[in-house]
């Protein structure tokens, strides 16, 4: 009389039937590959992957989930914002190097993963993505592109994608340089990767309070860059230059709050200095009122700078002669002095 042992499994309902004749059967279950942990998308999260098809250079998928994790954010002023699939040569079967997947048309986010429909050419070309987060910091993404024409095409591919950037999370990143530094925020340079793998420079603000982090200005030499940078309170400045539009520079203050620039004015020659070419930020200190000064001269070896962040009637300066009088017999011990007449200032 036969006997027949029946193991029911967790895993997936699977069913394991094992029939013999003896009375007792020795029974083993070997468990299959751990299923991956499916999560939520990380909010202010960049997710991005490439892969490199045979015959169709680099392909790059990119994305951020909105704040409330409903759709992806629209493209923006940044190589690495919004979301897109990306060519370095041109899309397969649809064409272009761009098909852009911003907002909630056509997106469909859950608490694990996302599907995206979109459509163009007058209905002949379609993009359809499908995704997975796996984790903290990974998404599984299915890529279709599909054409109508020429007799149809159809083109698949699978990314492994990983969390490339979080806009909130810590004012100190890894692999970012110090532009400036005060009690309450960072400003620093960090080198951001695109979709397609190529990379710019990026200069950020972060307080420490929020977290957040702002992208204030690109910086990619010589073309367009940060010379110097200060920030106190909830408040940065910048010196930004910009070529060959006018190769001219600009003081920017930003609130670092919201990431708007509350003014911004010119750099002008000092003094003896000439006039036929924008001289550059070589020093920037910027007082809680919102008030700044710098040092553009790049040859000076050594630069002092003094600040004295209170008005000329503020009372503790008063038994000086007020703020002014108190700067001067500071310069004073420095062997600064008002030029003489016939002198020029420098």
């Amino acid at each position: 009389m036969g006997t027949e042992a029946r193991v029911h499994g967790g895993l997936g309902g699977v069913l394991w039937a094992l029939r013999g004749v003896a009375a007792v059967v020795p029974v083993m279950v070997v468990l299959g590959a751990v299923t991956p942990v499916f999560a939520a998308p990380v909010a202010g999260a960049r997710y991005s992957g490439v892969i490199i098809p045979h015959g169709v250079g680099k392909l790059g998928v990119g994305f951020m989930a909105t704040t409330d994790r409903r759709s992806f954010e629209p493209p923006g002023v940044r190589d690495w914002q919004g979301a897109h699939v990306r060519a370095s040569r041109s899309l397969p079967c649809v064409g272009g190097d761009e098909w852009q997947f911003g907002g909630p048309s056509g997106t469909r986010v859950t608490s694990s993963g996302f599907a995206v429909a979109g459509t163009a050419g007058q209905g002949e070309k379609t993009l359809r993505l499908r995704g997975r987060f796996v984790g903290a910091s990974r998404a599984i993404v299915r890529l279709e592109l599909r054409s109508a024409r020429r007799g149809g095409c159809v083109f698949r591919a699978r990314f492994v994608t990983h969390v490339t950037y979080r806009l909130k999370g810590s004012c100190t990143p890894r692999g970012t340089k110090t532009l400036a530094r005060s009690a309450t925020g960072r400003v620093f340079l960090h080198v951001d990767a695109d979709d397609v793998g190529a990379y710019t420079g990026h200069v950020y603000g972060c307080l420490f309070a929020s977290r957040q982090r702002f992208a204030l200005s690109e910086d990619v030499e010589p073309d367009l860059y940060v010379a110097a940078a200060a920030t106190v309170g909830s408040t940065a400045a910048l010196a930004i230059y910009e070529c060959p539009t006018d190769c001219g520079g600009r003081i920017a203050i930003i609130d670092l709050t919201t990431a708007q620039t509350l003014r911004q004015d010119g750099v002008d020659p000092l003094c003896n200095q000439p006039t036929d070419k924008t001289p550059e930020v070589s020093a920037l200190v910027l007082a809680p009122s919102g008030s700044y000064a710098y040092i553009a001269d790049p040859d000076a070896g050594l630069v002092t700078i003094v600040l004295l962040g209170r008005p000329d009637d503020f009372p503790g300066t008063a038994r000086y002669g007020g703020g002014i009088q108190l700067l001067k017999s500071i310069l004073s011990q420095l062997d600064v002095r008002d030029p003489q007449p016939g002198e020029t200032p420098h």
